[in-house]
């Protein structure tokens, strides 16, 4: 799947020479950095299943959601950061992006591949693979491949795949159950933007943002992030 953000990003060439020379590079450049979410349980235990593998009609059932699906009220306070200091500009592009990792040798002098097995997966597996990869941790991220900024800096594509296609065997169904959220990303989905007068008005216990006077903040200021909810494709926004 591949996406390109152009409009909510306005690039000033001249403004970006300024500040690199008034504050040198090491000022200005910032690390990849991944803020992770705790697992949603939204799903009711011992529920789906994934087939049986002898048996061509028997494709299973998904898993039972719990409903009404339980609200995201973390903070930021509740996210893990992890870091990824080789990547800070875009000539670290493509090369230093944190898919997985990397080309690895064994002491045969052969190539590593990770996902050509069929061992069932270490419990302690996505933590390890944090260092290289932040998705194993939070699916919910997408697994971002490459992407490519324009000549004059007015866009960037993106190109990420579904890394729940990765492990599907019999024995990695632990895997295919943590990956699901990496689907959802590849979907389209209706939503509609509102403020956050509407937000604490459906959900008062969800995180909100506050101004540096310590007030509530409101869609329209500065910093505020955008808030959205499902709704019909009728009543969807346009974009």
């Amino acid at each position: 799947a591949s996406s390109s953000f152009s409009s909510s990003f306005h690039f000033d060439r001249t403004k970006a020479e300024e500040a690199l020379s008034q504050h040198g590079p090491s000022a200005i450049r910032k690390p990849l950095t991944a803020y992770l979410e705790p697992p949603m349980q939204d799903t009711i235990p011992n529920t789906g299943n994934q087939g049986d593998p002898n048996k061509k009609d028997d494709v299973g059932i998904p898993p039972d959601f719990i409903i009404p699906l339980p609200l995201r009220t973390t903070t930021p306070q509740d996210l893990q950061q992890i870091t990824y200091s080789k990547m800070q500009t875009c000539h670290d592009v493509p090369s230093k992006i944190p898919i997985d990792k990397g080309l690895q040798i064994d002491s045969d002098g052969n190539v590593i591949n990770w996902n050509l097995d069929n061992n069932p997966t270490a419990p302690d597996y996505p933590q390890k693979e944090l260092p290289f990869c932040p998705v194993d941790v939070d699916p919910f991220l997408p697994w971002i491949h490459d992407f490519f900024p324009s000549k004059d800096g007015t866009k960037i594509n993106f190109i990420a795949q579904n890394k729940r296609r990765c492990k599907t065997g019999k024995d990695h169904t632990k895997d295919v159950k943590r990956l699901e959220p990496q689907v959802s990303l590849m979907q389209p989905v209706s939503v509609k933007r509102i403020n956050e007068k509407e937000v604490q008005s459906i959900a008062p216990e969800l995180w909100q943002p506050t101004t540096t006077t310590g007030n509530s903040a409101t869609k329209e200021e500065e910093g505020s992030p955008p808030r959205y909810k499902l709704t019909s494709l009728e009543d969807s926004d346009p974009d």
